[in-house]
């Protein structure tokens, strides 16, 4: 790799999106570049931000070696049942004859219970193959969801147009702070610390003021025991003009205007 790597192969690397010789030449390059090693250092610190704050997605156990195995393998077909031959009038002048249960009547019998039994399992290991592929594309996909999330996260963070707001309350020890990243036309991230956790069916709301008009909501959060949360990308009206930024205590679904006491507020 002559030229230096884009940020976005940086993140791409970090994620695992690099594979075969990508991967080499980039590696490579680091290994020269000190300048590509303290971005690369960057965008680390950047992504354990934004992974951060999210819980991690795996894929169900052993569902992953059940699905490879299933397509190195195909599955053996069921053995056909025999058909019994065509029932027979009994020769009323013949000598009378030994009953069912003779020897080769009940090999017979036991090979088509074996088939049966046979087509059974694999009807049973079938059914739960194709549960565990369920499963496993559902995994796939919510991690696929997850990175989508990260890179748009890491657009924000790294976007020279984003206003970067501190949020602050002097009424506790220690002092609750929030931090907001917003982009008008990429969205926003906020992240919480030393904000005590709410009892009841309480909930704290994070608003937007815009330059006009009034409080629009921007998510509802909990802190968990050490008194950190967040709120990522929530859905937020376009092109909005921000002024400052504030979080109150609401009921825990949530109010379309803010009631409760504020504890942070920051300005633009």
């Amino acid at each position: 790799m002559n030229d230096h790597p884009q940020l976005e192969d940086l993140d791409l690397y970090l994620l695992g999106g690099l594979e075969g010789e990508e991967n080499h030449a980039l590696e490579a390059h680091l290994s020269t570049c000190s300048d590509c090693r303290r971005k690369l250092a960057e965008a680390r610190g950047l992504l354990a931000l934004v992974s951060g704050s999210a819980p991690a997605l795996a894929p169900p156990a052993r569902a992953r070696q059940r699905i490879l195995e299933s397509v190195r393998e195909p599955h053996s077909e069921p053995r056909p049942e025999p058909r019994p031959e065509p029932r027979r009038e009994p020769d009323r002048s013949a000598v009378a004859r030994p009953g069912f249960w003779t020897l080769p009547n009940l090999v017979w019998a036991f090979a088509v219970f074996a088939a049966v039994l046979g087509a059974s399992l694999v009807s049973v290991e079938n059914r739960r193959l194709a549960r565990e592929q369920g499963t496993l594309r559902s995994a796939l996909g919510e991690q696929a969801i997850q990175l989508d999330k990260t890179q748009a996260a890491l657009d924000i963070l790294r976007a020279p147009e984003t206003q970067r707001v501190r949020l602050v309350s002097g009424t506790e020890r220690p002092v609750p702070e929030g931090k907001v990243f917003y982009h008008a036309h990429r969205g926003l991230l906020f992240f919480a610390s030393n904000l005590p956790p709410l009892e009841g069916k309480k909930a704290y709301e994070l608003w937007l003021i815009p330059a006009e008009g009034k409080p629009i909501n921007a998510g509802v959060f909990q802190t968990d025991s050490r008194g950190e949360g967040n709120v990522l990308l929530p859905a937020l009206p376009p092109h909005t003009v921000a002024k400052a930024f504030a979080v109150t205590i609401e009921p825990a679904g949530g109010v379309d205007q803010p009631t409760g006491p504020k504890v942070l507020v920051g300005g633009v």
